[in-house]
């Protein structure tokens, strides 16, 4: 099941920031792009107004931009990292780049994140340092909370 059709039943608009050359969509979110100039302050203005923040990890400068705002505006409470990391059945790419990504977030922030489980690939924090990995995103208590379901 993709993430699309775990939130479809969600009463809110889903949306993914992209680059402006992007061509492939993530299917089920509306797509905004923004040019080099402008994406910073979109990205501030839906984490504002976003009950949740899907965030999906890499190691580029501008998704560590991103994190580095969710820590510091107190978003931690909104975010759920989605650890699929592309490369669909190739486990051993999708753990060497997840590793990648929780040493250098290790080394910036002082942030140690779970270690990589192709089975739970949702992971909720509610303090520095105390991750918990679900396998469906439905299974957070931030999904919980916002759909109303206990």
């Amino acid at each position: 099941m993709d993430l699309a059709e775990q939130l479809i039943n969600l009463p809110y608009h889903l949306v993914a920031v992209g680059r402006p050359n992007e061509e492939v969509p993530e299917i089920g979110f509306d797509r905004k792009k923004f040019s080099d100039d402008k994406w910073q302050d979109a990205v501030l203005r839906f984490m504002k107004e976003s009950e949740m923040i899907i965030w999906r990890p890499d190691t580029s400068h501008g998704l560590f931009w991103e994190l580095s705002k969710i820590f510091e505006l107190n978003y931690r409470n909104k975010l759920v990292v989605w650890t699929e990391m592309g490369y669909e059945n190739l486990i051993d790419v999708q753990k060497t780049r997840y590793d990648i990504f929780a040493r250098k977030a290790n080394q910036q922030f002082e942030e140690i994140f779970p270690p990589f489980n192709r089975y739970k690939q949702f992971i909720v924090s509610k303090e520095k340092d105390h991750w918990e990995a679900f396998m469906f995103i439905q299974h957070t208590p931030l999904f919980n909370k916002i759909s109303g379901e206990k």
